[in-house]
């Protein structure tokens, strides 16, 4: 009886979670329609959790800290930005504004840098055919 029991308290715990998580996406997503997001903006997630959103054109980058500060989660997902030129139509990547400061004012400069990003005189850029 006490393996059936834990067995539930776990269901219980995972659907809990997984509520969390729905909610959690369903405020990001009224927050977002709130504030009236152009076609074409981004919104990076690792394992449904929002690590980074990219306005629509592309110059202002928003980070989620919770996230972004587990170890290695970073370096990852500004992996994943850097290639973000090959999937949109333009080539060109050029972040501005990281969390509402200029690019070179960010803490997370150095690791856009090391992923692959190169400075610009408007900020950092990624290319899709570099």
């Amino acid at each position: 009886m006490r393996g059936r029991a834990q067995a539930l308290g776990l269901t219980v715990a995972g659907v809990i979670s997984v509520m969390f998580c729905w909610v959690a996406a369903a405020i990001i997503a009224l927050v977002t329609l709130r504030r009236g997001v152009a076609e074409g903006a981004w919104l990076l997630l690792c394992g449904g959790e929002p690590l980074l959103y990219l306005g629509a054109n592309g110059r202002q980058l928003i980070t989620f800290a919770a996230q972004m500060g587990r170890p290695g989660v970073a370096a990852r997902a500004f992996a994943a930005l850097h290639r973000m030129p090959q999937i949109r139509r333009r080539g060109t990547l050029i972040v501005e504004k990281i969390d509402g400061l200029a690019v070179d004012q960010s803490a997370y400069r150095e690791a856009m840098l090391r992923s692959g990003f190169v400075s610009d005189y408007r900020g950092l850029a990624a290319e899709a055919f570099a």
